[in-house]
């Protein structure tokens, strides 16, 4: 009996347990379904007031609503910031226009207050234009805040601890029209600016794109500052128009970047300066047919793929000093022409960069001073069919492995102290200005074949190893072969005096081809090394006789 009635009050026990769990849960189901009962109430009003056509004021409400409804539950987060990315994208016309006269934002928010700047009232459509651009403003700075990388958005309400920011968001803002947009420091998962127009300036500064950012065909109308910013994806800009400044130095593309392209729109138009010193290009960097009409600033730059410039004009200053090409680099069919500079001031700087793979210049036109001085090529360069119109410096460049110079057409051009550790190509070039090649070393040979020299050449103390020659070239201005250095035996008188025979299929003998300049002989320097010089060949009552062998 006692047994009996333990077990049985055991089992009352039990079922009371489970009445009040059962009673918990379902209160507790009752509690949750009526905070999203609350959530969705909130979410639904906040919406409402963010469609409002009648009030500015409730429009703004409904976006600070909407952004702390997001903060305090993270899967309203992405479905907050499209709310908001669609309401930019609705088009607007900014009142940043009157008269034909642009204006400044302040002046045009002060307006807003209800007079225009000469007193007089102000025009209604321009009120309420002015009304939407501050809803327009307030939807950017909730962007900004929310996406903060880093920033603390715990003070925005109240105190309230929140975590800094809203990792792995996206971004769709295409076509929208963004006014003075701050996007610095903030970090988006992902980022679509395509055909947005940007009024005013736009500052990127330190942002942080983990996977794509498209900004194909977007407008800038201002100055575009995306200094340090850091894309993890691609980073697409073809078709885009910088009519201010473009700021991107220290900025870092981690996967390709698309600057140009292969079709005439694709080509990015730079109107003021760009400036990409410092820049790293860990993929391709694609900028064919992009247009720099002001000065294009890469110093220090770091490809370490592909660079493409084919087809790119430069307008004013060019400058790569220092900049490494550690990929295939193209500046095929370039145009560089820039501004009228003092003597001895180069506008197109190339001074003691570094290509590391293929480089090819090939069909380049360069109207400005140019100067590769210190440059460092390991790999094989061509500028074959190039036209220097302008001065350029080759000084202290070192060629590591076949250079072509072939069809190239040069104004006043120097090579001194150049190392040529490849074969050297300048068949059919054409020098129109002064050719200086003095202290050059070619170690493969050069040939000069067919070249064509309308003022002074020197090759004073210049190395020739290999077989090197200059058949058929033609020498109109002064030519200064002094202590020039052969590292070849002398066996035939032909060959000494700089003639060589050309021989039909036959072996007889048709004509003789000049192998050196007129006026100029190879003799052997005498000591045994198996070295020879050039020497000039002077006139005498006896007969020509060499002058004296160094």
């Amino acid at each position: 009996m006692s047994y009996r009635r333990q077990r049985v009050a055991e089992a009352a026990n039990d079922l009371a347990k489970r009445t009040q769990l059962h009673l918990e849960r379902i209160s507790s189901d009752n509690a949750y379904d009526a905070a999203q009962r609350r959530v969705t109430d909130r979410y639904g009003q906040a919406i409402e007031q963010l469609g409002n056509q009648e009030s500015a004021l409730v429009r703004v409400g409904g976006m600070y609503s909407l952004m702390r409804l997001a903060q305090d539950h993270r899967d309203l987060r992405q479905p907050a910031v499209d709310l908001l990315c669609a309401y930019l994208r609705v088009p607007f016309e900014p009142p940043l226009v009157a008269g034909g006269q642009s204006r400044k934002l302040d002046r045009i928010l002060a307006e807003g207050e209800g007079e225009a700047a000469d007193g007089s009232s102000l025009d209604p459509n321009l009120a309420e234009g002015v009304q939407e651009l501050q809803v327009r403003l307030t939807a950017q700075r909730l962007l900004r805040r929310y996406l903060a990388a880093g920033g603390d958005v715990s003070r925005i309400f109240g105190g309230s601890i929140y975590e800094s920011s809203w990792p792995g968001t996206a971004l769709d803002l295409t076509g929208a029209a963004l006014v003075d947009f701050d996007f610095s420091g903030c970090r988006a998962s992902s980022a679509i600016f395509r055909q947005a127009s940007f009024f005013g300036n736009a500052m990127i500064t330190d942002a942080i794109f983990d996977g794509s950012a498209d900004f194909r065909g977007a407008n800038f109308t201002g100055a575009a500052d995306f200094r340090r910013a850091s894309f993890g994806g691609e980073a697409e800009f073809e078709g885009a128009c910088f009519n201010g400044p473009a700021l991107l130095t220290a900025a870092l593309f981690s996967h390709s970047a698309y600057f140009g392209g292969y079709d005439e729109p694709d080509g990015v138009s730079f109107m003021e300066e760009a400036r990409f010193d410092r820049a790293r290009f860990q993929e391709d960097a694609i900028f064919r047919r992009a247009r720099f009409d002001k000065r294009a600033d890469f110093t220090s730059v770091q490809f370490a793929a592909k660079a493409d410039f084919g087809m790119v004009t430069f307008g004013g200053d060019t400058v790569f000093s220092t900049g490494n090409f550690g990929g295939d680099s193209t500046f095929g069919r370039a145009h560089f022409t820039g501004p009228p500079r003092q003597v001895g001031l180069p506008v197109v700087d190339f001074r003691k960069s570094t290509f590391r793979n293929n480089a090819y210049l090939a069909e380049s036109v360069w109207d400005a001073p140019t100067d590769f001085g210190d440059a460092s090529f390991s790999c094989e360069a061509f500028f074959a069919s190039s036209q220097f119109n302008e001065r350029v410096s080759f000084n202290g460049v070192h060629f590591g492995y076949e250079t072509r110079f072939d069809g190239a057409m040069f104004k006043d051009s120097t090579f001194g102290g150049g190392i040529f550790e490849g074969s050297s190509v300048f068949w059919s070039a054409h020098f129109r200005g002064d050719a200086d090649f003095s202290d050059a070393q070619f170690s493969q040979g050069a040939t000069f074949d067919s070249a064509h020299f309308y003022r002074s050449a020197k090759f004073i103390k210049v190395k020739f190893h290999g077989d090197s020659a200059f058949y058929g070239a033609n020498f109109e201005g002064a030519v200064d072969f002094r202590d020039a250095k052969i590292s070849t035996a002398i066996n035939e008188h032909n060959y000494a005096e700089g003639r060589v025979p050309i021989r039909d299929k036959r072996g007889n003998k048709q004509r003789d081809v000049r192998r050196w300049p007129p006026g100029w002989r190879v003799e052997p320097s005498g000591q045994g090394d198996n070295q020879s010089y050039l020497v000039r060949v002077v006139p005498d009552d006896n007969g020509p006789r060499s002058e004296a062998t160094p």
